[in-house]
């Protein structure tokens, strides 16, 4: 049921038209963690944009990765947000919420970034939220790096 509401999220033209116009090409330091990423990971890729919007979320639209500068605010770190990027980019070929996390995990690891540094980010991140994902306590305890 997840899948299809993501879906049909993702593919609404009313929801994309909810999503700001004022788009740039990613800032110097997300381009940078990016180009980390798909070259450690070698792995296929789309464009990156970051968009001036408070929420905090990144999303993959079927032909690139948007992040919301909402989301640069909240990270705390270089690794949480490359998790962030690796996980949008598991979605260019693993469309589910479980591989995404999965496969990210790996880009992350592949690239040489602390995996259990980057894991603090679903710690902060509240139940379901953002509210098509699982529980950030869920998703950090999948991430193993709980002591």
């Amino acid at each position: 049921m997840k899948a299809i509401l993501l879906y049909l999220m993702l593919a609404s033209p009313l929801w994309a038209m909810s999503v700001p116009e004022e788009e740039n090409p990613s800032d110097g330091k997300v381009q940078r963690i990016y180009n980390r990423i798909i070259s450690g990971a070698h792995i296929k890729h789309a464009p990156i944009i970051s968009v001036e919007f408070g929420d905090v979320n990144a999303y993959y639209d079927g032909k690139r990765i948007v992040i919301y500068t909402g989301l640069l605010k909240f990270v705390r770190n270089e690794e949480e947000l490359a998790l962030v990027i690796a996980h949008e980019l598991a979605h260019v070929k693993w469309h589910t919420e479980t591989r995404a996390d999965e496969y990210g995990a790996l880009y992350l690891i592949a690239a040489g970034y602390n995996y259990c540094k980057a894991a603090q980010l679903f710690k902060r991140f509240g139940d379901g939220d953002p509210p098509i994902h699982p529980s950030g306590a869920d998703r950090y305890k999948a991430m193993r790096c709980s002591k």
